[in-house]
């Protein structure tokens, strides 16, 4: 349980450093950013997305790796010049991309960057369960007119991850993070 524990602590301080420069600052931000990263992990199991029946861009080297996988060779390149400000050599890139699931710090970036590119903290402040898990795993839905959230993969499980995480947060204007 201590080795657990140290594990918890480094990834909540890795946590308060890196979400405030995405503007994952408020705790309903963080609950909802906490919650479907509990989900795309399997519980905080994994940072390698296993299924084998995803079509992927750029060939199976691309599998989505991270905290809420990117996937497709075009996602990989656009974190990348997104954590280096250049652009990237084939090299360099084949080196960079398994480093998305083994390193921590970079799988945290690379949800915190999918988060803010894809506006998730805009449905997060208007606490729309639906909209937000929607963001996270299949953007296009948000174009539909109206909206439907029948297409989001396993959306009650999301629901109830947030309903049960919501119960053990008292929203009093902390940071529900500091501490852990």
């Amino acid at each position: 349980m201590e080795e657990q524990q140290a594990n918890f602590k480094i990834l909540a301080k890795l946590f308060n450093k890196i979400l405030p420069k995405f503007e994952i600052h408020i705790c309903l931000r963080k609950l909802y950013f906490l919650t479907q990263v509990y989900f795309e992990t399997q519980r905080f199991g994994s940072t390698y997305e296993s299924d084998e029946s995803a079509r992927i861009a750029g060939a199976d080297f691309y599998r989505g790796r991270g905290f809420v996988p990117i996937t497709h060779d075009y996602s990989y390149i656009e974190f990348y010049k997104h954590l280096f400000s250049k652009e990237s050599a084939t090299k360099e890139l084949e080196d960079f991309v398994p480093t998305v699931s083994s390193n921590l710090e970079y799988a945290i970036k690379s949800v915190a960057w999918y988060w803010k590119k894809n506006n998730v903290n805009q449905n997060s402040d208007k606490d729309e369960i639906e909209k937000v898990s929607a963001a996270v795993n299949h953007p296009k839905l948000l174009n539909q007119q109206p909206f439907k959230s029948d297409g989001v993969r396993m959306l009650d499980k999301r629901k109830e991850y947030y309903k049960n995480g919501r119960s053990h947060f008292i929203f009093n204007g902390k940071n529900f993070m500091s501490g852990i």
